[in-house]
């Protein structure tokens, strides 16, 4: 079991890949990535009594105080994306093709894959696919031989889609939104979860990100690995301890417990981005499956109001590119 690692995010899969013309399945080859360090953070912490009286009040209180304070740091950088409300920190449609496509250049995304010639079908974004079968053939199996005794079966699996969504965060148009997902106020060699998240979010909104990359996910979705036959002796579920992790809480917030998923989801996405060779710039949109190897979860009791599932650590394997279609040029508005 690790201990915790900076998130992974969409820009680390953000690779070059060769343009083709259609849908081909043909392997992507790596490019230099553009990276920024992100400054440390400051966040206005909620009242420290409520880490002790409402843990799960104040988790998410501290979480979106970082996001918040996050976006403001950067917004001179994503012209067109919220900063506060419903949005704040969506890359929406009118955003990539408005103001960040004046900032930054084109060409301009097409609103569907359909628009951009691709007849294909997929998965609605946010499906989790496998998740019954996942939980029927895994709690019992644990749950007989002692691991996790104080989570009932609709926690267990609460658990899994929480990781699932989590997962997702890497691959949507709300990045941010990670911030919320995760166990934000824990703090491992002097730096907190959220300050992590920060500095890994920082080249997706920063003149190297979203905008300028053209990166648009029109769909992401995870499929749930089917359980192992020997469950026991192949782990797919762990019950890792807290105390061995190495980081510490704030004063009177509960310790949480952690479950570790090994090689249980398989992330897919659909999404637009940015190539340029010989002096031409182009649009892909590229289909990639990413395997989770390991993903681990932590459950903050509620004292009298109900826990919460969030992110503790995740780790990504290898991205594989199914296909990539090369989008019709149409004028730059730019």
């Amino acid at each position: 079991m690790t201990t915790m690692r900076k998130l992974a995010l969409m820009s680390s899969l953000m690779i070059g890949l060769t343009g083709c013309g259609h849908v081909s399945a043909k392997h992507p080859g790596s490019s230099p990535s553009n990276k920024s360090t992100a400054p440390r953070i400051s966040i206005s912490l909620p009242a420290p009594s409520l880490a002790t009286t409402h843990p799960v009040q104040y988790l998410d209180q501290y979480n979106q105080y970082a996001m918040a304070q996050f976006l403001r740091q950067n917004r001179g950088s994503i012209p067109g994306v919220a900063t506060t409300g419903f949005l704040a920190g969506t890359f929406t449609l009118p955003a990539l093709n408005g103001p960040l496509l004046h900032r930054y250049g084109g060409p301009p995304i097409p609103p569907t894959p359909a628009a951009a010639g691709i007849h294909l079908s997929f998965p609605t974004s946010g499906t989790i696919q496998g998740v019954s079968r996942f939980v029927a053939g895994t709690y019992s199996v644990l749950h007989r031989a002692g691991e996790f005794p104080n989570l009932s079966a609709s926690v267990f699996q609460a658990g899994v889609v929480a990781a699932a969504r989590g997962v997702m965060l890497s691959e949507s148009n709300d990045p941010a939104a990670a911030f919320l997902a995760m166990l934000g106020p824990s703090t491992l060699n002097g730096q907190t979860e959220s300050q992590q998240v920060a500095q890994g979010l920082q080249t997706d909104y920063g003149p190297h990100g979203f905008g300028a990359n053209r990166t648009y996910v029109y769909t992401a979705w995870v499929t749930m690995a089917a359980p192992p036959t020997h469950l026991l002796t192949t782990p797919i579920v762990q019950e890792p301890d807290w105390g061995a992790e190495g980081a510490a809480l704030p004063k009177g917030f509960p310790s949480p417990t952690l479950m570790t998923l090994e090689n249980a989801m398989t992330l897919h996405a659909v999404f637009s981005q940015k190539y340029s060779a010989a002096g031409k710039t182009v649009l892909l949109i590229d289909n990639v499956s990413v395997p989770i190897t390991q993903m681990t979860m932590a459950y903050v009791p509620g004292h009298t109001h109900p826990g919460q599932w969030v992110v503790f650590s995740e780790q990504f394997g290898t991205p594989h590119y199914a296909w990539e279609y090369t989008v019709p040029a149409t004028r730059d508005k730019a």
